[in-house]
């Protein structure tokens, strides 16, 4: 059987996107890479969806934001990240 794959298109920005391109939520928020540090300011962010985690596993192709609403990912031009930054 015959493998097929669908086609993803990659959203790059030079700035956080205001409003997600694929669902028109104005819910984005910065991906947090790395082992933050869990302090109150970090957990109410975590909390309002104004950060969300991406995970340990750190590559040189992993997006900036994510819309909360459909979970859709948005790369940053030239790929930079804060990696174990809270800000």
């Amino acid at each position: 059987m015959p493998q097929t794959h669908e086609h993803v298109e990659k959203h790059i920005f030079k700035r956080k996107p205001r409003k997600c391109p694929v669902c028109g939520a104005a819910s984005i928020a910065k991906i947090q890479y790395g082992m933050p540090a869990f302090n109150p300011e970090f957990e109410r962010k975590l909390a309002e969806k104004k950060v969300i985690l991406g995970g340990c596993i750190i590559s040189d192709d992993d997006p900036s934001w994510g819309c909360t609403e459909c979970e859709s990912v948005f790369y940053k031009v030239g790929g930079a990240h804060k990696f174990l930054s809270n800000d």
